[in-house]
């Protein structure tokens, strides 16, 4: 048979085999709203769609399937076009013209977030790559590319389109330092470069939202306040957590104070979307762990902050100085109003009007109220007949939920978003007072028996009980922990972008084998997960390792972690001591007790890094990895062979959901990926195969 008789045998299998298993989830989890006159935009993450709402009707009026999960919307009155972010490590940006549908893909970065709007072009967070595209609408491509810091998450506009404000997710550099804060960038739009970074409040971590005020004067940022240098053995009164919004001048760059959301006795926890009314009278937030609304008299706020910032006692709070609000948890007293939501997990926001829209990410739902209104009573505005969800679904939205807290004022999420780590490092209970450790990620925790740094727990699942005991001061269910257990179960990494076309790099190539070989880095991390040898088919560690890192007073060896995801997980090592692997490779082991690494030299160095840095590709199962899934050692090898081919048929035959998570889009009509798996992607595939392409 002639190749490309194989190519085509091969490709018309390959369109059976994605046809049968390649689907979205039933459940509509609104991840973006945007409201364009009386039509509201809802981008629907897990349901890979965008529909449009009629608030007048109140009714979805059309449905926009997508061929990869939105994360972000914005609309444009004028020309009537939707922008839609979409997709993870092959990020991109949809144009949908609602009465044609998707008419342009724009290729962008990882994990593209938060589009904005500036006359012409269109700036994009792509949170993974530390960046922002900005894209010239008339050529619909991207035309620059800004760096900036950690985790870009959410972006606004000033009103005369000259300021975009970034704020970033996590902290950078070492946590085992005495201040610990994520930063907030100003961008000068004409000449696309940074002019103004400023960092938080200490302990601020997990930024998620933006707004800017009518007259482009503030901006307003949610995010939550880490007490991390106390220990974790209560909660009163703001004693872990504290869920803040900062305020910014934005014309000089300068932090105006931050106001927190909590009240005495009732926690607010995990604000995330923030919008300013039209006029400038209101903010409102989104509390999707509280399942709640705080909607704050904007004018009065700001006469509150002046007044303390002149030396005037604040009525109800303690404040009688500018540094006093921080930590003031009856600051908002008498300027704020807490409206109780029906839906659960309301992560975006548009106001029209006095009328507020919310979207509840886990009940497949919205709600609206009148925030003029003395006490508004919420409604809830189902978006369909609600699905079942399945156990891991439950177990992300309990993950989520403030109300496992004592008095809500944080939840797994917290310490863990996504279900990884914040950043910063915490003096937890189960070692002994006095022993701050960097937060791990959850990610494969269930599969790499003990938990802790110090394996002092046996497993994830007894790691998870004790979390809500002594962090939550709550017992749950079990049938609540067995669902969050699940959903951890069920995190797969997130690709790289280390990687290059879902494929290491010839730099990370090189690190492998030095990674093997010279360094002795696979003597402890090996396997998929990268883990202690003795692990083997079970995924408990029986031996743990004294390479040097663990506090001078503290001679105990510590538990081999995963190293898939290290790329996500800085600060490294047990006290966050080292920002990058590069420091944990040279500064932090100068004994050569954590790897062979002083004979290296740079070059060796930097590709050893690029390696860690790019580990965990055959554990993927959200994006497309180009066929590339597995090989001998049991991690993708570089090479597309029979060993990949086989690896997903075995999937297919058992009923695994590995094809559904990873669309092989890898090709297209123009030679790109067009986000479709079709007969451009099974020719790519299938050659890649069958002359043994290595990538």
């Amino acid at each position: 048979m002639k190749p490309t008789q194989w190519t085509l045998l091969l490709s018309l299998i390959y369109i059976m085999i994605l046809t049968l298993t390649t689907q979205a989830d039933d459940y509509i989890s609104p991840a973006g709203m945007t409201l364009d006159a009386n039509t509201l935009y809802i981008a629907d993450k897990t349901g890979r769609q965008i529909l449009e709402y009629a608030t007048d009707t109140r009714q979805i009026t059309c449905v926009f399937p997508l061929p990869a999960s939105p994360l972000g919307i914005t609309a444009q009155s004028e020309s009537g076009l939707v922008y839609i972010t979409a997709g993870v490590s092959s990020g991109a940006v949809f144009v949908l013209d609602p009465s044609q549908g998707i008419t342009h893909i724009i290729p962008v970065g990882h994990t593209p977030m938060s589009p904005v709007l500036n006359n012409q072009n269109l700036f994009v967070c792509n949170r993974f790559d530390n960046s922002i595209s900005c894209i010239d609408l008339s050529l619909n491509q991207e035309i620059a590319r800004i760096a900036v810091g950690r985790e870009p998450i959410a972006l606004a506009l000033t009103p005369d389109e000259t300021r975009l404000v970034v704020v970033h997710h996590l902290p950078e550099g070492p946590s085992d330092d005495n201040y610990s804060s994520i930063t907030v960038s100003i961008i000068n739009t004409a000449t696309r470069s940074i002019i103004n970074t400023i960092p938080l409040y200490d302990g601020a971590s997990g930024g998620r939202g933006v707004c800017v005020s009518p007259d482009g004067i503030y901006a307003y940022i949610t995010h939550l306040i880490g007490r991390y240098k106390m220990p974790t053995n209560q909660l009163e009164r703001g004693w872990m957590w504290n869920n803040a919004v900062s305020i910014i001048k934005i014309a000089n760059g300068t932090k105006v104070n931050t106001v927190l959301l909590d009240d005495v006795y009732a926690g607010a926890a995990n604000p995330w979307a923030i919008a300013c009314s039209s006029e400038g009278n209101y903010l409102c937030v989104t509390h999707s762990g509280s399942m709640e609304v705080s909607v704050i008299d904007r004018p009065a706020l700001h006469q509150r902050l002046d007044s303390v910032a002149a030396g005037a006692a604040v009525p109800c709070g303690f404040s009688s100085s500018a540094d006093d609000v921080p930590g003031d948890l009856g600051f908002l007293a008498g300027l704020r109003k807490r409206v109780q939501l029906t839906g659960n997990g309301p992560r975006s926001l548009a106001l029209a009007g006095n009328s507020v829209w919310v979207g509840n990410y886990f009940s497949e739902s919205l709600d609206t109220f009148d925030l003029t209104e003395a006490y508004p009573r919420s409604e809830k505005l189902l978006l369909g007949q609600p699905q079942q969800p399945s156990l891991a679904r439950l177990g992300e939205q309990y993950f989520n939920d403030g109300n496992t807290c004592y008095q809500k004022w944080l939840s797994c999420a917290s310490c863990h978003p996504d279900g990884r780590m914040d950043g910063l490092n915490w003096d937890l209970m189960n070692d002994g007072m006095g022993s701050p450790r960097n937060v791990k990620s959850l990610l494969l925790a269930h599969y790499s028996a003990p938990a802790m740094i110090t394996g002092i727990r046996a497993n994830a699942e007894v790691a998870i009980n004790a979390g809500f005991k002594f962090i939550q001061f709550m017992s749950i269910p079990v049938e609540k922990e067995a669902a969050v257990n699940a959903w951890l179960r069920s995190e797969r990494p997130v690709p790289s972008p280390h990687l290059v076309r879902g494929n290491y790099s010839l730099s990370a190539q090189r690190g492998r084998n030095i990674f093997y070989g010279k360094a002795h880095c696979g003597f402890c991390h090996q396997g998929d997960l990268y883990i202690d040898p003795s692990a083997n088919d079970d995924y408990i560690s029986e031996i743990k390792y004294d390479v040097g890192t663990n506090r001078p007073d503290d001679t105990r060896p510590l538990d081999v972690p995963t190293l898939a995801e290290a790329w996500r997980t800085a600060p490294y090592l047990q006290n966050g001591g080292a920002a990058t692997i590069m420091e944990v490779l040279t500064t932090h082991n100068p004994n050569n007790r954590h790897g062979i690494t002083s004979g290296l030299n740079q070059a060796e160095l930097q590709d050893l890094q690029e390696f860690v840095l790019s580990i965990g590709k055959a554990l993927y199962t959200s994006d497309s990895i180009n066929g590339d899934i597995t090989g001998l050692l049991g991690e993708a090898d570089g090479i597309v062979d029979i060993q990949d081919f086989l690896a997903l048929l075995s999937d297919w035959i058992q009923g695994n959901s590995f094809l559904t998570a990873s669309p092989t889009d890898i090709n297209g009509q123009y030679g790109i990926k067009d986000y479709q798996v079709d007969m451009f992607d099974m020719m790519d595939v299938s050659s890649r195969w069958l002359f043994s392409y290595n990538p």
